[in-house]
């Protein structure tokens, strides 16, 4: 407990309801306790003063911010926690847009939602006018006020067009959509069922049974045909490297490996949890594959004496 960074590394206190706000219906999530920014920024603060030749200067700089209205301390790590939460969740068909969600836990809501209404109001100029590459237009999840960014060039390429961001129930949230927000706010508040009660998790993942730092659960059927399918696309680069004939090489070589790697769907899912158990960390990883298919008999092993 005497060494600078316990106060970093344990000073957030562990996840009591990991699974608070993961949907039933998710493919994949992450949940972490994190670190204390509080207790780090008074660490590089103290390390700048006691242990760099030029720390006043450095120190001058940070006080000279805070003057122009940036204050590191109170504008950037005295209202996060320092955890963080994602999760997916699968569209209704293979080929149709998937929700997703990336969650900063809030200790001072108030606070930020001062600073990201002074964040708002720098970049706000940006987005108006018809030659703007964003746009931001008013949202609301749970009654309070988010914002949505889109980008018009590429909606017609992703089938994602916009993102939705906010502050409410002590989460900085960056989601897909409105709806997905509404979706985790119900989840945390119990009035749907959360992961714990999917059968696929229960069976393949690490369900907690007590505090835990750490938990996630990622699905990997798709691994092989998604791995081969990005470095397939490494033959569009070979063609720009004409004048460059190792990278185009290289590049070319990747692009036919993209077709081995389609044919790694063996993988099922992989899980992982750590929690404190006295003075010690333990981690868990449990890696699921799918079952050998049965080898066919030979056509002669088939025929009748």
């Amino acid at each position: 407990k005497s060494h600078a960074f316990y106060p970093i590394l344990m000073g957030n206190p562990p996840l009591k309801n990991a699974l608070q706000y993961i949907p039933k219906e998710a493919s994949d999530f992450a949940v972490m306790n994190g670190i204390n920014l509080g207790e780090a920024y008074k660490l590089v603060i103290k390390t700048i003063t006691e242990d760099i030749p030029n720390g006043k200067e450095i120190l001058g700089q940070i006080e000279e911010m805070k003057a122009q209205g940036i204050d590191l301390e109170n504008d950037v790590f005295g209202w996060l926690q320092g955890g963080f939460i994602t999760v997916s969740q699968p569209g209704p068909t293979p080929y149709s847009a998937g929700n997703f969600a990336f969650i900063l836990p809030v200790s001072n809501e108030t606070k930020g939602q001062e600073v990201l209404a002074k964040v708002i109001a720098m970049v706000e100029p940006m987005t108006q006018g018809d030659q703007a590459m964003i746009k931001l237009s008013d949202a609301e999840v749970a009654g309070k006020p988010f914002k949505s960014v889109g980008a018009p060039m590429l909606m017609a390429m992703s089938p994602i067009s916009s993102l939705t961001f906010g502050i409410t129930d002590n989460m900085f949230m960056i989601v897909s959509s409105t709806e997905f927000a509404e979706k985790i706010l119900d989840t945390g508040a119990g009035k749907s069922e959360n992961v714990s009660k999917n059968e696929r998790f229960v069976k393949e993942g690490l369900p907690p049974t007590g505090d835990v730092l750490s938990i996630s659960f990622t699905d990997q059927t798709g691994f092989g045909e998604q791995m081969g399918t990005l470095m397939g696309m490494a033959g569009l680069g070979a063609m720009s490297m004409k004048d460059n004939p190792v990278a185009e090489g290289a590049l070319t070589m990747v692009s036919k490996l993209g077709r081995v790697v389609k044919k790694m769907d063996f993988f099922q899912s992989s899980a992982s949890v750590s929690y404190r158990e006295g003075n010690t960390l333990r981690s868990k990883t449990v890696n699921n594959y799918r079952p050998s298919p049965t080898p066919k008999k030979p056509a002669s092993e088939n025929k009748p004496e």
